[in-house]
């Protein structure tokens, strides 16, 4: 049975470079924040519909938890801010709220990591394709946050 190897290693026989190092390396940490991301916001989305079922109260003054996530006017979070702070109070559309808010940050976390490997790297096409994906990615994050 062969050892396994970490994603830094190269093969064996395979004359390794700096550039292969380096991509090794950053796809190994994109993975990781993907997966960190995900698994952050799966938790935080179930700890927030647990704490909603069990209490049956959004953590807000609405009345029905239905009432809440229909109508969005009634003290409900609409930035990222009162999210946060609704997180940190244990009110549960909030903690349902920041999980949703992690899901939508965990690639534009990864744009932000390629776009410093492509520099690291010297690849100037590659990093400002990478910028532009964040401007837009970042531009209809914040579009949608001021509509709301």
């Amino acid at each position: 049975m062969a050892a396994s190897r970490s994603p830094t290693e190269p093969e064996e026989g395979v004359p390794e470079s700096t550039f292969d190092v380096t991509v090794q390396r950053a796809e190994y940490i994109l993975g990781l924040v993907l997966q960190i991301g995900v698994t952050l916001s799966a938790a935080l989305i179930l700890t927030g519909l647990t704490l909603l079922l069990l209490t049956n109260q959004t953590g807000y003054n609405t009345g029905s938890p239905n009432r809440a996530l229909v109508f969005a006017r009634f003290g409900y979070p609409s930035s990222p801010g009162a999210v946060l702070a609704g997180a940190l109070a244990g009110r549960s559309l909030a903690i349902i709220e920041l999980g949703l808010l992690v899901l939508i940050l965990t690639p534009i976390v990864n744009v932000v990591i390629s776009a410093l490997a492509f520099a690291w790297e010297r690849e100037v096409t590659f990093v400002v394709i990478s910028i532009l994906i964040f401007v837009l990615l970042a531009a209809g994050f914040l579009l949608g946050t001021a509509v709301s």
